[in-house]
């Protein structure tokens, strides 16, 4: 068995936790159940039935049971074989694991995941600073350090804002760049050690997805809804820039108006004209796609298509030279200081020189977000782990401390913590697409669901489902097992009006779940105070 939330914390320590068992053909005590994970308990409740040849529709209870010598699986179970003892254990920890209060399943979903510095969001965010890398995930901005990953300081921003672009000032505060879902643009500023602040945005109802910031602070340079503009943090006020051709000086950003690169040049904007159309351009600083410039401001790289202009020319004056690409979606291209291009990919990161590539490293993880500086390039993947790699060789930093992947036990107490709070599944979770169903993700009950979206759960799980559909509606329970589970769902609130009313398409969905629950031996009864039935799954 591997480490599982309840011994987390003494292997963590050094201490090798000790093996308990699973199953007692005695009545089960408060100390049996003592400090088990949701995950324990479940194993628990279905080695009862296992025993006597329970099958599994949950993918991790099948491979577990399916690797014990003494499992053997049939068609239908064997229930008259259970003992009193096992029924009544059996009752007793599915009370257990519908009671467990809620603050103290946030604490454990906490816990497992600071455990491997992990957040339950995807990266949004990664850019250098001169204090170390700043990267944002949900509403959490972290700073690490370069190059070992220690965490020096976190804060929050208010929800739903998101870093577009960071600056260090003289006094150690990084001010920001911020935008949120129709709020247009504001600056912000965190002093590491304190907490961040975001001004009153302006710019509303744009949609801004590129920016850059000179020194002061004051202003900064946007793409918002198709239009390159300047704004004044302090006038609170913007202007659309105008798209010139000189020669380009060294750039920090670069955008594009489907001619030419356009780049800030002070507080006006400035263009390369280029040989086609392209659709965008961003640069070397580590925002997040197709186009880097070198430090001399003489190399400009692209990737749509993937041409490297020729090193050492002039940039108004470039050739544009073809160089290979490798598999999967390009997310950034970088120049390095002797004119080298690192291209990140969704599957790898590839340095390429004049006569190709010089090293390729696979990424296990599809990768989200890049940044580079000097000689480290900070990689996030979609299963929300943090490394550094080495431009000079491609290998990774071992001593980078890092968010670190979970083992596949703590995968599944995830998932379990995240279903006994009504939280969506983290999206780094293996298979988390293939597997959602209405359990875990109570927003699919707002569509028609499909048989399919259920062929994971089982009959305990269909009955839990058909009174979901009631429960968001405002459905007040008065049979504790059902009160206990929903009382601990984030968007669960019971309506002392409620009338048995929902909607057409709950009726539908019902009608749905009924006939998976007629195929598998009709639905479990409601009342499981008082009658013994089938808890397995």
């Amino acid at each position: 068995m591997r480490l599982s939330w309840c011994v987390l914390a003494v292997a963590l320590m050094g201490a090798a936790p000790p093996e308990r068992p699973l199953y007692f053909d005695r009545p089960l005590t408060a100390q049996d159940l003592e400090g088990r994970s949701l995950r324990e308990l479940a194993l628990m409740r279905n080695t009862i039935y296992a025993r006597v040849g329970n099958p599994f529709r949950k993918r991790w209870l099948h491979t577990y049971f399916a690797a014990q010598p003494w499992y053997h699986e049939l068609a239908a179970p064997e229930l008259q074989k259970l003992s009193e003892v096992d029924k009544a254990n059996g009752l007793l920890l599915e009370k257990a694991e519908q009671s467990t209060p809620r603050e103290q399943l946030l604490a454990r979903k906490a816990a497992l995941l600071s455990a491997h510095r992990l957040s339950a969001a995807d990266f949004s965010f990664l850019q250098f600073t001169e204090q170390g890398l700043l990267s944002q995930a949900g509403d959490v901005l972290t700073l690490w350090s370069v190059p070992d990953g220690k965490v020096l300081a976190t804060t929050r921003l208010p929800a739903r804002y998101g870093v577009l672009w960071a600056i260090d000032a003289p006094d150690g505060t990084i001010r920001l760049v911020t935008t949120g879902a129709n709020s247009g643009v504001a600056r912000g500023t965190w002093k590491p050690g304190s907490a961040a602040t975001v001004e009153k945005p302006f710019l509303r109802n744009s949609v801004v997805f590129r920016a850059v910031m000179p020194a002061t602070g004051d202003r900064a340079l946007v793409y918002a809804d198709g239009e390159l503009r300047r704004v004044d943090f302090k006038k609170r006020s913007s202007v659309e820039l105008s798209v010139t051709s000189p020669s380009a000086p060294q750039a920090e950003a670069l955008f594009a108006d489907g001619t030419g690169l356009v780049t800030p040049d002070a507080y006006g904007a400035v263009s390369v004209p280029l040989e086609g159309k392209r659709k965008s351009f961003e640069g070397r600083a580590g925002l997040d796609d197709f186009l880097a410039i070198s430090s001399d401001g003489k190399t400009l790289l692209n990737t749509r298509p993937r041409h490297m202009i020729q090193r050492g020319a002039p940039t108004a004056d470039a050739k544009l030279t073809s160089f290979s690409g490798e598999e999967g979606e390009v997310l950034a291209l970088f120049a390095t200081d002797d004119g080298d291009a690192v291209e990140a990919t969704t599957q790898a990161i590839a340095r390429y020189g004049d006569k190709g590539a010089r090293w390729r490293t696979p990424l296990d993880a599809t990768v989200v977000k890049t940044a580079i500086s000097g000689n480290w390039m900070a990689v996030a993947g979609a299963d929300h782990t943090l490394r550094f790699l080495d431009i000079a060789d491609g290998k990774e930093n071992a001593a980078f401390h890092g968010p670190t992947p979970l083992a596949d036990d703590e995968v599944v107490e995830l998932v379990l913590l995240s279903r006994a709070l009504g939280e969506k599944v983290p999206s780094f979770v293996p298979n988390v697409q293939a597997d959602r169903n209405p359990l875990d993700d109570v927003e699919l009950l707002d569509q028609l669901l499909t048989v399919n979206q259920l062929h994971d759960l089982s009959r305990r799980d269909l009955k839990l489902l058909r009174h979901t559909v009631s429960a968001r509606r405002g459905k007040a329970f008065t049979v504790p097992l059902l009160h206990d589970y929903f009382a601990t769902k984030r968007w669960y609130h019971a309506d002392p009006t409620w009338n048995d009313k929902v909607t057409e398409l709950d009726k539908k969905n019902l009608k749905i779940i009924a006939s998976v629950e007629d195929d598998l031996g009709g639905p479990l009864p409601d009342n499981v105070d008082h009658e013994v039935i089938h808890f397995g799954g």
